[in-house]
């Protein structure tokens, strides 16, 4: 029949179709293994948090910014680096970035990151 379409077959649709991303669950606050002062506390979980609702077309840009933020506070000695690490990727990969796009963006951040200064509590 000319000028008909035809139905592609379900396993050449179910390749070329990409699948949704996962939705991220929610996540408690960072509790990591070594003691970190309020203020580096606060600034990690406000990075994850951004990263966990970045939307789409920003979310490898938000998850660069995160990353090296954090990876500041791990230079600085203030947040264990595979703890900060594993947080970020599984963020990102729950918003939706490919694995392989996570990881390359939170090595980069972590290579260029420089140790943050943190304010001191005052007494």
């Amino acid at each position: 029949m000319k000028g008909a379409l035809s139905v592609a077959p379900a396993w050449l649709t179910q390749a070329v179709v990409r699948k949704p991303a996962p939705v991220a669950s929610p996540r408690p606050a960072p509790r990591p293994t070594m003691d970190m002062v309020p203020y580096a506390t606060a600034a990690i979980d406000a990075e994850l948090k951004a990263v966990e609702h970045a939307k789409d077309g920003v979310r490898n840009d938000t998850l660069n910014r995160a990353a090296f933020a954090i990876a500041g506070f791990v230079r600085a000695g203030l947040a264990p680096e595979r703890w900060a690490r594993d947080h970020l990727y599984s963020r990102a990969v729950g918003a939706g970035l490919l694995p392989r796009e996570a990881l390359s963006t939170i090595e980069s951040a972590f290579r260029a990151a420089q140790p943050r200064c943190v304010p001191q509590r005052r007494t």
